[in-house]
């Protein structure tokens, strides 16, 4: 029943963009020119820093981390909202 659903739209959507050219190359543009936008907006920190908690502990943290070379380093953060099992979220720390 939900594949006679999407094939209906597909069909629909093909039929809508054939007969509507101008209308869809538009929309399309449209689209691209939103996406372009917002692609534009995003920008990368290179302060590691900002990600460590800010206590006394952390400052020597934050000393050492100023110290290392992270040009050619990538990090990547884990995390996951609930807090019931902590394993998948290693596991899925060491799988990455």
């Amino acid at each position: 029943m939900i594949q006679e659903t999407m094939h209906r739209f597909f069909i629909h959507l093909y039929y809508f963009i054939s007969k509507n050219r101008f209308i869809s190359i538009a929309v399309a543009l449209g689209v691209l020119l939103i996406c372009g936008f917002f692609a534009s907006k995003i920008n990368f920190e290179e302060d590691i820093n900002q990600i460590i908690p800010k206590n006394e502990k952390s400052d020597l943290t934050a000393k050492v981390l100023t110290q290392l070379n992270f040009s050619d380093k990538i990090i990547v953060i884990v995390e996951k909202k609930s807090k019931d099992d902590n394993f998948q979220l290693s596991e899925t720390a060491d799988t990455f």
